[in-house]
């Protein structure tokens, strides 16, 4: 097995950054970026990518960018060192670690309020949305919904931010490796369809 570089970090941040703020780019469909060692070593900050390296495994660090490209954060690589990012990352681990139990959670509190028609319907700001945006729900459980019933692909939001946010949330969604089946079960069991 061939060692990693900090190079590969480089391309493993540049991949993560492109995913969730270029709308056409998907991580998993390109492997390997048409970027030079050169470009690379011209940059000031390629020392930092060394750090990255000498820190976290390659995983760990695709798993901070996201952590922190989740809600919105357009990360430099020397933030994604920062201590912030790293609280951010290990929120993210524990609420994947507990995934079932807080999507539970909130979709008893979604379902204690609304039925599933209310909160998906196509309006400006979707009942769900705000939701999330109001710190009620986690971006997991927002995320999981999508997956599900693909929703957010098919409705349309006339203000740009709520589009950005429609954005993070479906790209975040690559990165969330779920049972569609079970978690179509969840939100059935707590949210009624209709009145």
């Amino acid at each position: 097995m061939q060692q990693l570089t900090s190079y590969d970090y480089y391309i493993e941040y540049l991949k993560v950054k492109c995913h969730f703020l270029v709308e056409q780019f998907n991580y998993y469909n390109y492997p390997k970026l048409n970027i030079k060692p050169d470009t690379f070593k011209a940059r000031r900050d390629f020392r930092l990518f060394i750090t990255a390296r000498e820190r976290y495994s390659l995983e760990q660090w695709v798993d901070i960018l996201v952590a922190n490209f989740r809600y919105g954060y357009n990360i430099w690589v020397g933030d994604a060192l920062s201590i912030d990012a790293l609280k951010r990352y290990k929120a993210m681990i524990n609420v994947k670690q507990s995934l079932t139990y807080n999507i539970t959670s909130d979709l008893r509190y979604l379902g204690g309020k609304y039925t599933l028609k209310e909160l998906l319907r196509n309006r400006d700001c979707p009942i769900l949305l705000k939701e999330f945006l109001q710190g009620n729900i986690y971006i997991e459980t927002i995320t999981v919904i999508n997956l599900v019933t693909d929703w957010l692909n098919h409705i349309t939001l006339k203000e740009l931010y709520y589009n950005t946010v429609k954005q993070r949330i479906i790209k975040y969604g690559y990165f969330l490796k779920i049972d569609k089946n079970k978690y179509l079960d969840l939100i059935l069991k707590y949210i009624n369809y209709k009145e």
